[in-house]
């Protein structure tokens, strides 16, 4: 895999995280929430996501369904990952 560190926007939130096929295959999510963000995504088991600063900035969207768990920080707003609806097993 490949190992990387993502952030929100302020750095308020930061997490690890291995990638096991790397950026090789991104995709876009049509639901309602990614299609306006425009949201381009690559998938890691839960186990793979590492929640490094930020616990307590940390909150967590969902709609229609409630199965997706859009996980944001409410300082700045900024999406740093989510549960997905169709494969709850992937971040």
């Amino acid at each position: 895999g490949m190992k990387m560190r993502g952030a929100c926007h302020c750095g308020g939130v930061t997490f690890e995280v291995d990638l096991p096929d790397g950026l090789d295959k991104p995709v876009r999510c049509n639901c309602a929430m990614c299609g306006m963000k425009g949201a381009v995504m690559v998938f890691a088991p839960l186990a793979n996501i590492a929640l490094t600063a930020g616990h307590e900035l940390l909150g967590t969207y969902q709609f229609h369904s409630r199965t997706a768990k859009h996980h944001f920080c409410t300082r700045c707003g900024i999406h740093v990952y989510h549960q997905r609806r169709f494969d709850p097993a992937l971040y």
